[in-house]
């Protein structure tokens, strides 16, 4: 019998953090999950998670997306993501919750995949490394003694040899925030490299140069320093700036990230599989990286992002938000790959992503009845 889809179910599970944190525009006080987990006739399982960053997720993919999988072969994924974005683009938009949703589905779809044919999708997708370096994300700002945390988490991980590091502003004052970066570039090794994340937190140009003038260390990039429509500041940030500009975690769709290569408003890329479009999509905006040489930072889930960095030679590393932020609580529903353990990677020998979920407590906080899947693959 022909392996066919018989089944999508979504679910949302909602975590809190061990303390809040908070970044450059918002407290983070718990974390909010949608899983999505297709099952084909022959009872392979493929299962997506992504943040639902407060967007209808579950409705989306439920009430309008996952019918349109069922009787279908989970091998054509190319045609499913097209049929499926056809069917939704005019009436939600090619930005926001719709191409969160596609993501969902065609991430699960790749992992299901290669559960069926018994391969990682790095391995589906033409691995051409066998490692990948590592950026550690941290520096949230905090209530207590956050200058002491600042200074312990990165010095702990410089002793493990990591070397690529990101921190937060924009959430303070400037003069405070030019005491963290002084903070935590006094503990980093000559050859370790920072990188400041601004979550959209500055409305100007001139705030952005103001923080970057005063700077003593050379910047790898500047992140996401204005909401996505602010092209007049970054434009002018552009001209009076030679620091990096990494920007993309917000966006979706190829034709969006064109245009921002296009007209010259970014140096690297930060594609989110989870966001972007899933797989396919991401895959279709790395060739258009790669036609201009544009750089790739991964945004996040280095779970997804390790298989994709493999057959990318244009991905630099891939983000970690390590467990001793408090920022990340993932791992309680997989069991964690030892990210923090040394600063490049590889991809876990296992069929499709290789994630092991805690189908137990994904099952508990979302009603009941979920599960990931008894085989990794069809034979």
């Amino acid at each position: 019998m022909a392996e066919s889809i018989v089944s999508v179910d979504v679910r949302t599970v909602t975590l809190p953090l061990p303390a809040p944190v908070r970044n450059g525009t918002k407290t983070i006080v718990g974390r909010e999950y949608a899983f999505v987990r297709i099952e084909t006739i022959s009872g392979a399982v493929g299962v997506s998670c992504a943040f639902t960053r407060g967007t209808p997720l579950r409705q989306v993919v439920r009430d309008h997306l996952g019918a349109q999988l069922i009787g279908r072969s989970p091998f054509e994924i190319e045609q499913i993501w097209t049929d499926l974005f056809r069917s939704g683009e005019t009436f939600f938009g090619r930005s926001g919750v719709f191409p969160r949703a596609v993501s969902l589905i065609d991430i699960a779809l790749w992992d299901l995949h290669g559960k069926l044919v018994g391969r990682s999708v790095a391995d589906l997708l033409g691995s051409v490394r066998t490692t990948t370096p590592i950026m550690m994300a941290l520096g949230y700002y905090r209530q207590d003694h956050e200058l002491e945390h600042l200074r312990e988490e990165y010095s702990s991980l410089v002793g493990l040899g990591f070397r690529r590091f990101k921190m937060m502003a924009g959430g303070a004052s400037l003069d405070h925030d030019l005491q963290r970066v002084a903070e935590i570039s006094s503990v980093l090794s000559p050859d370790a490299t920072l990188a400041i994340d601004v979550n959209g937190a500055w409305s100007s140009a001139s705030e952005a140069l103001a923080f970057l003038d005063r700077i003593d260390r050379q910047i790898a990039f500047i992140e996401d320093p204005f909401l996505p429509d602010n092209e007049v500041a970054l434009r002018e940030l552009r001209r009076s700036s030679n620091v990096p500009v990494a920007i993309g975690e917000w966006e979706s769709g190829r034709s969006r990230f064109a245009y921002l290569i296009e007209r010259e408003l970014v140096d690297i890329l930060r594609i989110d599989a989870t966001a972007a479009g899933g797989i396919s999509e991401w895959l279709r905006i790395a060739d258009i990286a790669k036609e201009h040489g544009t750089r790739i930072l991964p945004h996040y889930f280095p779970e997804l992002h390790v298989h994709l960095a493999m057959a990318t030679p244009e991905v630099e590393a891939i983000e970690v938000v390590p467990r001793l932020t408090s920022a990340d609580n993932f791992d309680e529903l997989a069991v964690r790959r030892p990210w923090d353990e040394a600063p490049v990677t590889s991809v876990a020998d296992r069929p499709g992503f290789g994630i092991e979920w805690n189908a137990e407590l994904v099952s508990r906080l979302s009603g009941g009845g979920w599960d990931a899947g008894s085989r990794d693959a069809v034979k």
